[in-house]
């Protein structure tokens, strides 16, 4: 099912009885009793080229983790408004170049090889009071290649880089990890 702004409600399949009751109650009422709630200080957010990788988990166990869809960043960004925490989970599997010169809309749009590579993708769509209230912002890239012929690739560094220039001196801690 999805919730009137487009966030996916991802039901698991162990659900213990302490959250029973709560998996019941509509998504509909699940964003209204939201609203008196209190997530603590603690929202975590993660976005990802995967779709079912995309989703917003509060630090109490008892609320499911809920996912959205990309295209529904910005309503995700306005309705959960304590985020702190934001994870990027990427599996470039694309091209050794970067993207064209137009501004990326969507991560599957953007590569490791774009001018400010994902994380630059990324601080464009999170609002400025966000990024005020911002504890840690990882990324996390999963290098994957169709043949052995691609083995040999140049460094990717746009996101190195603009960590560097962008990010060094905010408030909240920074971590980019590659594989290959």
């Amino acid at each position: 099912k999805l919730m009137d702004f487009n966030v996916e409600w991802n039901l698991e399949s162990e659900k213990s009885t302490d959250n029973a009751l709560y998996d019941c109650i509509p998504p509909e009422l699940v964003i209204r009793i939201d609203n008196y709630l209190s997530f603590e200080d603690s929202l975590h957010f993660q976005i990802s080229d995967d779709p079912l990788d995309c989703y917003i988990i509060s630090t109490k166990s008892y609320i499911p983790k809920r996912n959205f869809l990309e295209r529904n960043l910005n309503t995700v960004f306005i309705t959960c408004n304590k985020i702190v925490d934001v994870m990027m989970i990427m599996k470039d599997i694309g091209s050794l170049q970067g993207c064209s010169s137009d501004v990326p809309q969507l991560l599957k749009e953007t590569s490791l090889y774009q001018r400010n590579g994902y994380l630059g993708y990324l601080f464009t769509k999170i609002p400025q009071q966000m990024i005020a209230q911002l504890k840690t912002v990882s990324l996390h890239v999963d290098i994957m290649r169709d043949n052995l012929t691609q083995l040999c690739f140049p460094c990717p560094t746009q996101d190195l880089l603009y960590s560097i220039h962008h990010l060094a001196d905010s408030h909240f801690e920074t971590f980019t990890q590659v594989y290959s």
